[in-house]
């Protein structure tokens, strides 16, 4: 097995929670190195999110140790 990359390393595990085209809640979970690039990789891998930022309500970490959860 290939060691992981200094960026695999920093990546953490982030969920994402908006409202989709039927205005319901919805989540998703992807890795990324900050909030920022989370909500920037939602957006890009949902089109909904890319013409409506506005919809993501909440974006929380899950490290062990995270205050930022809700």
């Amino acid at each position: 097995m290939a060691p992981l990359s200094a960026t695999h390393r920093q990546r953490k595990a982030y969920s994402i929670r908006y409202r989709n085209e039927r205005h319901t809640l919805a989540e998703c979970c992807l890795y990324a190195a900050s909030h920022e690039e989370a909500r920037h990789l939602a957006m890009e891998l949902y089109p909904h999110l890319r013409h409506h930022p506005n919809q993501i309500d909440l974006i929380w970490c899950h490290e062990h140790n995270s205050t930022q959860r809700p």
